[in-house]
């Protein structure tokens, strides 16, 4: 239920798609999506919750990372649900697969 929930953003997926690319900070993130930092990290830990970003930390500094098998599980799910943006499915299902 996590996975879905994580899904039904339309920030979370674009999260996601700039984590297909390359690593980031919860600051970078917010600073390319124009979102504050604790709005930014409040998205963050629901995407962590669900497994698909991980974090490391150097010092005081979080770097993100995804979890491309998990995003991959995700992708091939047939799975439906009400809690679910159809619109965003179809979104990430497009980045996620290609």
């Amino acid at each position: 239920m996590l996975l879905f929930k994580a899904l039904s953003s339309k920030t979370r997926l674009k999260m996601l798609k700039l984590l297909t690319k390359q690593n980031y900070h919860v600051s970078g993130l917010a600073k390319v999506l124009e979102i504050s930092v604790p709005v930014a990290a409040k998205h963050v830990r629901i995407l962590e919750d669900a497994g698909l970003v991980h974090s490391k930390t150097f010092g005081r500094t979080h770097v993100l990372s995804l979890d491309r098998e998990k995003l991959y599980e995700a992708a091939e799910t047939n799975h439906s649900s009400s809690n679910i943006n159809t619109s965003s499915m179809f979104e990430f299902k497009t980045f996620a697969i290609s």
